[in-house]
């Protein structure tokens, strides 16, 4: 919130972050750990007087919103929906760092299949998910915003969260 004061990571110590996701060890919290790394500040458990995993945005978002907790962590596409639902969200927000692209999880499919009809049916369903009220019902089950095609330097840039 741009009233906190907050204007950089380091002034996020000892503060409370909440992070979109359903547990420690997903894409937003592997960054965050290497934010800090980079940083040369401690690890999250003892940068931050508390971190708390929501998959429900409003309830990551809001408390920012309202100065109840020092940040947080959401993906761009949800921020911005929310943002939509409620314009001064976006005004009152200061972002301190964002992310390149990042992988969330891979899907795979046997390339010996034969059907290519079958093939395209099941690519055009899962890139297109997003823009149907069932298929982003299904993607918030996983906390994901949209499905797209494989990218190597997707790959590259989820990997260069362990250096």
């Amino acid at each position: 919130n741009k009233e906190s004061g907050i204007k950089n990571l380091k002034d996020l110590r000892n503060g409370t972050i909440q992070i979109l996701g359903r547990k420690e060890g997903q894409t937003p919290s592997i960054w965050l750990d290497k934010l800090l790394r980079d940083n040369k500040l401690p690890v999250k458990e003892k940068f931050f007087k508390e971190i708390s995993y929501d998959n429900k945005p409003t309830n990551v978002v809001l408390p920012v919103f309202f100065n109840k907790i020092s940040a947080a962590i959401v993906s761009k596409p949800t921020f911005e929906l929310l943002s939509v639902l409620n314009p001064q969200i976006k005004k009152q927000a200061n972002f301190l760092m964002e992310s390149k692209t990042l992988i969330f999880g891979t899907l795979c499919f046997d390339p010996r299949n034969k059907d290519k009809e079958r093939e395209k049916f099941v690519y055009e369903t899962l890139t297109t998910m997003h823009n149907d009220v069932d298929g982003k019902q299904f993607l918030d089950l996983f906390n994901v915003d949209k499905i797209i095609p494989y990218k190597e330097e997707h790959w590259e840039e989820f990997l260069k969260l362990y250096e």
